[in-house]
């Protein structure tokens, strides 16, 4: 568990520097913590994480069935927060605005082949993995949720953070459901373009 606590307690001291610190680019830094963490668990949990790549007959359509049902969720959630919170729109207003700090493909790109793949590698792979381990799959998949929700309050931003919540535990119960980081990256990448680059909640 040392090394568990070792990696959310970077992970925690990484996202603050991309979202409170900001030194550089976000997308620098994004890529560049994520890249960190997901190397970490590489490390921590390489025996682990061999069979979580294991595949199934099924798991692809899983994935892009699961992407298609959260932008659906969070179009409904969207709408019902800008309803009912009077600082939902400028909020998501604001996490849209990142997209401006580097041109569209170069996003394209950072969120395809490294943000995403990475965060499933370090968040799911790792991270619920060794929390299943120690307290049971249930709490642990809540577990995990919480932590990746959490390392974003760094934001400042609400609705950034219930996104990641939300994002956290469907993810999460995907690994939960398949034992596998086939359908969880799938879903991430597919989702992550989607909702982010090609059909926005708020234009």
């Amino acid at each position: 568990m040392n090394r568990l606590y070792m990696g959310l307690g970077m992970a925690a001291a990484l996202w603050a520097v991309v979202f409170a610190l900001n030194p550089l680019n976000f997308w620098i830094e994004i890529s560049a913590a994520t890249l960190t963490v997901a190397a970490f668990a590489v490390y921590a949990g390489r025996d682990d994480l061999k069979g979580l790549f294991s595949y199934k007959a099924g798991m692809i359509m899983a994935g892009i069935a699961g992407a298609i049902f959260l932008y659906v969720i969070f179009v409904i959630g969207s709408w019902v927060s800008r309803e009912i919170l009077p600082f939902a729109s400028r909020e998501i207003g604001s996490i849209y605005e990142i997209r401006e700090l580097a041109p569209r493909w170069v996003v394209v790109l950072l969120l395809a082949a490294v943000i995403a793949p990475c965060e499933e590698i370090f968040w799911r792979g790792y991270v619920q993995g060794a929390l299943a381990f120690r307290f049971g799959d249930v709490r642990g998949w809540l577990m995990m949720a919480a932590a990746y929700a959490l390392v974003h309050i760094w934001s400042g931003n609400f609705m950034l953070v219930a996104a990641a919540f939300a994002c956290g535990l469907f993810w999460g119960y995907l690994l939960y459901r398949f034992k596998s980081l086939v359908p969880c990256l799938i879903s991430h990448i597919i989702w992550d373009l989607v909702i982010f680059v090609y059909y926005p909640i708020l234009k």
